[in-house]
């Protein structure tokens, strides 16, 4: 069985990339770039310790920085893992409601 040639001109030409100068000359916006009025920004701070019991949180030094709206936290979780199903095997969880 032979195959048959497509004769639309797409197969094998090359394609043009539209924004190619914009991103190699630094033009290029994307959304980390934008700055919107009265926009906040949000940081993630993990424990150094992996799988360590945590007994408490000081937030009061992030609460006194300059700038800072809020600090978020995770409140009441459980201690005891949650089983979580995930591809069809248990999967241990730590959370509240999750």
């Amino acid at each position: 069985m032979a195959c048959e040639e497509v004769k639309n001109g797409m197969i094998g030409s090359s394609v043009p990339v539209r924004d190619a100068a914009l991103k190699v000359t630094g033009q290029m916006r994307y959304v980390a770039d934008m700055k919107l009025p009265g926009m906040l920004y949000a940081k993630i701070l993990y424990s150094p310790v992996p799988h360590a019991r945590i007994k408490s949180i000081d937030t009061s030094a992030a609460e006194a920085l300059e700038g800072v709206e809020a600090v978020v936290m995770l409140q009441g979780f459980s201690q005891e893992p949650l089983q979580r199903k995930r591809g069809g095997q248990g999967h241990k969880a730590l959370g509240a409601g999750v």
